[in-house]
């Protein structure tokens, strides 16, 4: 039985303002789980919902069937590749935020010309590239895949996204052209053989898995900036407010830890209005 109920001393014209929270058995309801697609977006399509100067978007290649969604990051109009969706705003945040660990896999095909890669310049990404504006890039994994005289493969693992981070890298800072640019990979989602423009929907246990994997990355960084990296894990989210000092908690911590970090970090949360695209920069 659900039931819902409050006790406040506010006078009666101020609970208009106060939202009801629905509990079973004294516990909050879990917030919906939210759903995922895998979208290959083609070249030349702008990550956005309208454009001003009216080029083509992402979202108005979408099925009409589709419930509104927001892009989990960007890709800029000639980059293509895996692009995730997703109805819920915060979910997106979460996937995108560099704390959450999560990886993008990049391919970048190159014209170098008669110069090449050399050792000195992967080490030099793999170090974390300055650029002359002072933007410090994080750590990347970097992969010569094949070279010949002109040109060049590479693989690319990232974990955050700043805007043209890897053309950047290649044409601003090397000095070469890139020629192709394709995201393969984000986090356990893939790129597989999804056609240009083809959308697929993400099963909810793979959702589900990857929401409590980004959840337990963030507590965790956020207990070691606050220097509680020693506390065990349900401890950690009980002193970041996310769940309640429980004998029951205590216990699933015993069990599968993505899954028990759904059922117990997940209960209650609420989302946020969803944030708009103009204000999230492009990425590579």
């Amino acid at each position: 039985m659900i039931r819902a109920a409050a006790v406040l001393p506010l006078p009666p014209h101020a609970f208009t303002a106060v939202h009801t929270l629905l509990f079973v058995r004294a516990r909050p309801l879990a917030a919906p789980l939210p759903r995922l697609w895998r979208y290959y977006k083609p070249a030349g399509l702008l990550t956005t919902h309208k454009d001003p100067e009216g080029r083509p978007t992402v979202f108005d290649s979408l099925p009409p069937s589709l419930p509104r969604v927001v892009s989990v990051g960007r890709l800029d109009m000639q980059t293509e590749g895996l692009l995730l969706l997703t109805d819920s705003g915060q979910f997106a945040r979460m996937l995108e935020l560099p704390d959450a660990k999560i990886e993008r896999l990049y391919e970048v095909q190159l014209v170098t010309g008669s110069r090449g890669i050399d050792q000195q310049m992967l080490h030099e990404i793999e170090a974390g590239i300055v650029f002359a504006d002072g933007t410090r890039l994080r750590k990347i994994d970097v992969r010569v895949v094949s070279q010949g005289e002109r040109r060049a493969t590479l693989t690319m693992r990232l974990r955050e996204g700043k805007k043209r981070e890897v053309r950047r890298i290649w044409e601003e800072h090397f000095g070469f052209r890139v020629r192709k640019l394709q995201r393969r990979a984000y986090g356990p989602f893939q790129i597989g053989l999804l056609d240009p423009g083809e959308l697929k929907e993400v099963p909810p246990e793979e959702v589900r898995k990857m929401q409590a994997i980004a959840r337990i990355n963030l507590y965790r960084t956020k207990g070691d900036a606050q220097g509680k990296t020693n506390l065990p894990k349900h401890a950690r989210r009980r002193k970041l407010g996310q769940e309640p000092a429980t004998a029951q908690a205590d216990q699933a911590e015993q069990g599968d830890g993505a899954d028990e970090a759904w059922e117990h970090a997940g209960a209650g949360e609420r989302e946020p209005p969803e944030r708009r695209h103009a204000a999230a920069p492009a990425a590579n």
